[in-house]
């Protein structure tokens, strides 16, 4: 028996008389159950699937506007941000704490290759992207610049939120914080996937 199908039907038994919980998710909707075990979707990541039928099934743009916020999936765990630069390519703050642009291919082949993102996510209101001549500048006036990199309080979405910004020493360190913000000053409300 493959070892992710058992953990299913192991989270099925065990959360038979559970309650599930159903918590608010800027993204996609979640549900977490109070079993002590991940199920396998959640290993997998939910983000990686959804990705898979959006760009399957539509939900697309053909390409990002310069200024637009991106991001992709890092294995179900967390997202990637960065700001689209034109040409096919992504403004990012990478690991090593360098800010680069890279291609699209480069961008999702985080966590050492091994990340299974397929698919890039494109800031969007009203079916059409959406995004900011003045973050484009200024992501592109950081690229060649290095920062002091760490997973939880200079990260690349602190650095995608300081291009919409200009404040590089801002608050949006998780995800959800640059999402609000890409509401704020963008307008955008949706996620489409981006046909790179």
């Amino acid at each position: 028996m493959d070892p992710l199908d058992f953990l299913d039907i192991f989270n099925e038994k065990t959360s038979k008389n559970k309650k599930n919980l159903e918590l608010p998710d800027l993204f996609t909707p979640s549900i977490i159950t109070s079993s002590p075990l991940l199920s396998a979707s959640t290993i997998i990541g939910n983000g990686m699937i959804d990705g898979v039928i959006d760009s399957l099934l539509g939900g697309n743009i053909d390409k990002p506007k310069k200024g637009c916020v991106v991001y992709c999936d890092l294995a179900g765990l967390e997202m990637h941000s960065g700001i689209y630069v034109g040409k096919k390519r992504i403004a990012h703050l990478n690991g090593d704490g360098r800010i680069e642009t890279v291609s699209a291919k480069e961008f999702l082949a985080r966590l050492g290759g091994f990340n299974p993102a397929l698919t890039i996510y494109t800031s969007c209101r009203n079916g059409q992207p959406k995004g900011s001549y003045d973050a484009y500048e200024r992501a592109m006036s950081m690229v060649g610049k290095k920062r002091n990199y760490n997973l939880l309080f200079d990260n690349c979405h602190q650095f995608t939120a300081g291009c919409l910004t200009g404040d590089f020493k801002n608050a949006c360190n998780l995800f959800a914080l640059l999402k609000l913000e890409v509401s704020s000053s963008l307008g955008a409300t949706e996620w489409l996937a981006w046909d790179y």
